[in-house]
């Protein structure tokens, strides 16, 4: 009759540990082969493609019972890594989410003015050209008249369009919301072109913030980016009326701010200063707005603004209804019959309108003219 032999578990742990490392030794495993629990000279990767929970298992069994076979020759089990063994069986799985691309869009509309156009195409801008002069007089003489000058300024709607083709497949199979993700795509794409535009468009269709057409009220020139003083900022931000940039700000790209950040007062104190408890970050006191389309370290030519300070308020958006979109699957689209095609379409639509009224309210450091 067979004893029952009675083991507390920290004498069966210590047994089972004896017996491994016990085997171990007797079959020649080094530490590698322990650590992926294979065994050498066979088809490893074949090994290492089973579960590794079932893996371990085969390989304390084959170092308790002395027989490396237990590994090399175990079940061929089906799996989902090769096709023909599973893996048709097992979907792909897509997330129903896209890993947008982070980028920074419509920055200058939230600076600028924004009007509603209504029904006009075209709304003209009053705006100041000179004031009333005054003047000290003597008892019982006359006083020289003044008038206002007054000059218009026209905000004039500029189409922008998308059009964003597809399957009736991708729209019917699609596992994400393909139509918001569309709209989002064409809010981004206006954004950006939107952001170009007003910063540094010559003209067709937008006139940017950042033209050297503008005539600003204070400008400093410098021969590069890269060789902006410290005497250049003061000149900038001290050499117009303050009166006229209440308010203001320093509108530039960050290339040329990393320029400014290099730069001290003469007492060795730098100009800029980065955010910090709830106040913006500034340069000399004057709060820094970055414009990713504005002018940067490479811009090189001549007249063009690297850097405005002043007030935006002057500079206007004229809106018209908003974006319009529409859902298409029968027209020609780029010579193709969408309807034999079977294919679709989303349109957007929308019109725009920008105008730097008063660029004269404005200092800037430029490139040299």
């Amino acid at each position: 009759m067979a004893e029952n032999i009675v083991m507390t578990e920290q004498q069966l742990a210590d047994f089972g540990k004896q017996a491994v490392n016990s085997a171990i030794k007797d079959l020649g495993l080094d530490k590698i082969d322990v650590r992926h629990r294979i065994v050498p000279d066979d088809d490893e990767t074949k090994q290492l493609s089973l579960n590794p929970k079932y893996r371990t298992g085969k390989f304390v069994k084959a170092m308790l019972s002395r027989n490396l076979e237990a590994i090399t020759k175990a079940v061929d089990p089906n799996n989902e890594t090769t096709a023909a063994d599973g893996a048709y069986l097992v979907p792909d799985v897509t997330s129903v989410e896209i890993a947008r691309i982070a980028e920074s869009y419509a920055q200058v509309r939230p600076e600028c003015r924004v009007v509603p156009m209504g029904k006009a195409e075209t709304i003209y801008i009053n705006k100041e050209n000179a004031g009333v002069t005054s003047y000290w007089v003597s008892e019982n003489a006359a006083i020289t008249s003044s008038k206002l000058s007054l000059a218009q300024v026209s905000l004039v709607a500029k189409k922008q369009g998308a059009i964003v083709p597809f399957t009736s497949e991708l729209e019917e199979d699609s596992i994400i919301d393909w139509g918001g993700y569309v709209n989002y795509m064409v809010g981004k794409a206006f954004g950006k072109e939107e952001d170009s535009q007003f910063c540094v468009g010559t003209g067709s269709p937008i006139t940017g913030i950042f033209s050297t057409t503008h005539t600003f009220g204070n400008k400093v020139q410098v021969a590069t980016p890269s060789s902006i003083t410290y005497d250049n900022i003061v000149d900038m931000i001290y050499n117009i009326d303050p009166a006229k940039v209440v308010g203001g700000k320093i509108y530039l790209h960050r290339g040329v701010l990393g320029v400014i950040k290099k730069l001290s007062d003469l007492n060795g104190v730098p100009l800029f200063a980065p955010a910090n408890a709830g106040q913006p970050a500034s340069i000399m006191d004057v709060p820094v707005k970055l414009f990713e389309y504005a002018p940067g370290v490479s811009s090189n030519t001549a007249g063009l603004p690297l850097v405005v300070y002043g007030n935006l308020n002057s500079a206007v958006i004229g809106d018209k209804k908003g974006v319009s979109a529409l859902y298409s699957n029968t027209a020609y689209l780029d010579a193709t019959s969408m309807f034999q095609n079977d294919v679709a379409a989303l349109r957007f639509i929308r019109r725009v309108g920008f105008v730097f009224a008063q660029p004269g309210e404005c200092s800037t450091i430029k490139i040299a003219e």
